[in-house]
């Protein structure tokens, strides 16, 4: 330009938008190859002036901008980029900036500089053929501020958002979200400013550059939230938890989108994801999060993961191993082990059941019920988790649980699948050891080969040997079976001895002690339960044998193979033989009519053993309470109730249940329902009982399992009266 005699060979390389010419201005230049200061000097007057499109108008504004930042660049002082704005009239955002704060003051005051972008955006004329320019400012700001809940507002989905304005589809609101986000990148990442009023204060550009530098060196296919936001933390050597809303903002003004999941506990993923990948990667990345923390605990290799996702699929959705690989990294809630496999992490797993499972197994160990709760709490809290209930819920969920197995009454726990699994008790093992090896041994050779088998103290492998009754001392260090004679034991040959004292002599003749006794072996064998009423096996006998019914009655109760028990309520007699069930078998059962609640009260029956009694009983007395509650709530709402209940249901406490049945007149006396009552809160409040407390508990259940089970018919016959 010939008023323009030179131009600074430092400036040369600036781009056009320093000059803040209208957008069709710079866009004819741009199309005429123009796009740096030097280039637009050396062109000319002349030459601008034949520009296509490049009309009077443009080329005045153009030479008097360009005149200016000469002046201004040839001052010779530091250059000023403020006070040239200034001059040139230009609004420079954030307003009131002070220079000099922190990259985490900036990136927390990026909603308010975005809400000023957008605002100095409309009022720039918008006019398109026959439509006025809309008052899009307002509504696309809060279109973003809303989708990622800034300023400390509620996210709304894009459903939310077009009821919000007028009934708009989802689409519409994705536009008008892309084109803020087209104007913000322009500015803030592009630094485009033709046509604008305004620039954006420098130094915040400069952090903005920094997290598009870490964006830029992401992965496109796909990032976790928490590895994009470490990449940035490390940077910029800020708290990126305090500035995470401002942070997801900046990451869409950057260019990249976000994949949340709905109703479940995976992280985002950032990535350059179209809307078609992206509910490809929001339905299998959950279904590898199903896989690896609900449905397995257990480590899996890719090939198994592989033909797991790939079940049922159809053949275009059918990953392949690189597709599976790259998934992994984008979820969240598993990871791959040293090994080479993969589980899911443990914060993550679904259910109590999994994170036992998962502690018995890297403890390749049984362990107790306080060890393994100890290790679930330790290990939810660190995670930033609500630790785990109480023992006494831990040990009925164990209990319940197929997977697990008690090792004998230690109150320890073993996996089923270990093949090692020995469930015996302590002194079972220690017999079985003195009988393998059929010679005496010291309490060092017993106690190493039960500690191989089983969790145990030499302590108390020294008192079982002292206290239990089968044990014989052998000589000073040594001890044997009791079944062994103790002259057999001491002799220099024992083993042979052992052999010949174990040949038990037998008669030619049985006598009618005998036969009886094998009869009623038999009888009992064939019956139901191995138990029968002992006035039927007396009928049974007395048919067989001449012989009057007290001599029946003496030799059946000497028997050591058969027990006798009392039905509750009633004077009947049962005899069967021991050991041969752990459970109750109560006849009155099966005059429940309910299926579902017969077969309730029958799982429960099965945990009456001396080992899980106190199970048994919690798990009686809570159905108990269940249909107790279903017969009030039934009667409640038939109107059938004297004195309705006005309390929600979710309210009621088993205390005020008892009470309102008789008040209604559904039962007489209150005494025993309230008992069992207190025998529910004590089986589910109170501490897990010890052995000792365990073996009374199992000899007056019947009386108590009873009770509970008549009041229970009672319940239901009066419920299935009031349908």
């Amino acid at each position: 330009m010939s008023e323009l005699e030179s131009f600074p060979e430092s400036a040369r390389e600036l781009p056009l938008d320093h000059l803040h010419l209208s957008a069709k201005a710079q866009r004819a230049l741009i199309d005429a190859g123009i796009t740096t200061l030097g280039e637009f000097f050396e062109l000319g007057e002349s030459g601008i002036q034949a520009i296509l499109g490049f009309n009077h108008k443009y080329f005045k504004a153009a030479k008097t901008s360009f005149s200016m930042l000469l002046d201004f660049w040839s001052d010779g002082s530091e250059k000023d980029w403020l006070r040239y704005w200034n001059a040139q009239g230009i609004t420079v955002i954030p307003e009131n900036y002070e220079s000099g704060e922190s990259p985490e003051e900036i990136i927390k005051r990026l909603p308010s500089i975005v809400k000023e972008i957008i605002n100095h955006g409309s009022n720039i004329p918008r006019r398109t053929a026959n439509r006025k320019a809309e008052p899009g400012d307002e509504r696309s700001w809060t279109i973003l501020q809303r989708r990622l809940g800034l300023e400390g507002t509620k996210e709304l989905t894009l459903e939310d958002l077009g009821q919000a304005f007028g009934g708009l589809t989802r689409e519409r609101i994705r536009q008008i979200e892309k084109v803020a986000l087209s104007e913000l990148r322009g500015a803030l990442i592009e630094c485009h400013y033709a046509g604008k009023n305004y620039r954006v204060h420098s130094e915040i550009l400069e952090v903005i550059r920094a997290v598009y530098g870490v964006v830029a060196a992401a992965p496109k296919r796909g990032i976790l939230e928490t590895d994009l936001l470490d990449r940035v933390r490390h940077v910029l050597n800020i708290d990126v938890d305090a500035v995470k809303p401002s942070l997801s903002l900046l990451f869409l003004i950057c260019g990249i989108d976000r994949v949340a999941f709905q109703n479940s506990s995976l992280l985002p993923v950032w990535g350059s994801i179209s809307p078609s990948e992206r509910i490809v990667l929001e339905g299998v990345l959950k279904r590898l999060d199903d896989l690896l923390t609900r449905a397995t605990v257990l480590p899996m290799s890719d090939i198994d993961v592989l033909v797991q996702m790939n079940n049922k699929m159809n053949k275009r959705q059918k990953l392949d191993l690189s597709q599976l690989n790259w998934l992994i990294g984008l979820c969240s809630s598993i990871e791959r082990r040293t090994d080479g496999n993969v589980w899911g992490r443990f914060e993550f797993l679904k259910g109590r059941g999994n994170q036992i499972a998962r502690v018995l197994f890297e403890s390749g160990q049984p362990m107790s019920f306080r060890a393994i709760a100890r290790e679930i709490n330790h290990r939810l809290v660190t995670s930033g988790q609500r630790q785990a209930g109480k023992l006494r819920t831990l040990s009925n969920q164990i209990s319940a649980d197929g997977r697990f197995a008690p090792i004998g009454k230690s109150g320890h726990w073993g996996l089923k699948s270990w093949q090692h699994l020995e469930t015996g008790s302590i002194v079972n093992l220690m017999e079985e050891y003195l009988m393998t090896y059929n010679r005496p041994a010291t309490v060092d050779e017993i106690y190493a080969y039960v500690r191989e088998r089983r969790p145990v103290s030499k302590k108390s492998i020294i008192i079982y040997v002292q206290d239990k009754s089968i044990f014989v001392k052998a000589d000073r260090t040594r001890w044997g079976l009791a079944e062994w004679p103790r002259s057999v034991v001491l002799e220099p040959n024992y083993k042979a001895a052992i052999a010949d004292a174990g040949r038990k002599r037998s008669r030619k003749v049985p006598t009618l002690r005998q036969k009886i006794g094998e009869a009623v072996r038999t009888t009992l064998e064939k019956a139901s339960a191995k138990q029968m009423e002992l006035a039927e096996l007396i009928t049974s006998l007395t048919k067989q044998y001449d012989c009057p019914k007290p001599t029946l009655y003496q030799y059946v109760a000497h028997l050591d193979f058969v027990e006798r028990l009392t039905e509750p309520d009633s004077k009947i007699k049962l005899v069967r033989i021991k050991g041969s069930q752990e459970s109750l078998s109560l006849p009155q059962v099966t005059t429940i009519a309910t299926d579902g609640i017969r077969q309730n009260v029958e799982r429960a029956l099965a945990f009456f053993n001396e080992d899980d009694v106190d199970v048994g009983l919690f798990l009686l007395s809570k159905e108990f309470e269940e249909v107790l509650k279903k017969c009030l709530l039934v009667a409640n709402e038939k109107r059938a109730l004297r004195f309705p209940i006005d309390l929600a249901p979710e309210k009621w406490r088993l205390a005020q249940m008892v009470d309102w049945a008789t008040k209604n007149e559904i039962i007489t006396d209150s005494a025993v329902p309230h008992t069992l009552r207190q025998a529910r809160n004590d089986r589910a409040h109170g501490a897990m009982p010890t052995v000792g407390e365990r073996r009374l508990l199992m000899n007056a259940s019947e009386y108590l399992t009873g009770m509970y089970i008549g009041y229970i018919k009672l319940f239901d016959d009066w419920l299935r009266a009031l349908k």
